[in-house]
C-alpha cells in the first residue's frame, strides 16, 4: 500500500512539456493538465527557463514529450 501511494505521488509530481522551435528560437509548450497550469499562473502561453526552474525547485520531474513518427 505504502508503495502505491508513493508511485501516485511521483506521477502526481511530474509534468509534461513540448519543445519547439518558433524562427529559431526555442520554446517550452506545456502538455499535460499540470503543466497548462503552471502555464496559466506565469500568464504566459509557454515555460520560460525561469518558470521550469521554479518548477523543478517544487520538486517536480519534467518530462519532455516526444510525439512517435511512424513511416
Amino acid at each position: 500500500m505504502k508503495e502505491s501511494i508513493s508511485n501516485l505521488c511521483k506521477e502526481a509530481m511530474t509534468i509534461t512539456v513540448r519543445i519547439d522551435n518558433n524562427y529559431g528560437v526555442r520554446v517550452v509548450y506545456p502538455h499535460c493538465e499540470q503543466s497548462k497550469l503552471f502555464a496559466q499562473l506565469a500568464g504566459t502561453r509557454t515555460l520560460t527557463n525561469h518558470a521550469l526552474q521554479t518548477i523543478a525547485a517544487l520538486g517536480y520531474e519534467i518530462d519532455v514529450y516526444q510525439p512517435v513518427v511512424v513511416i
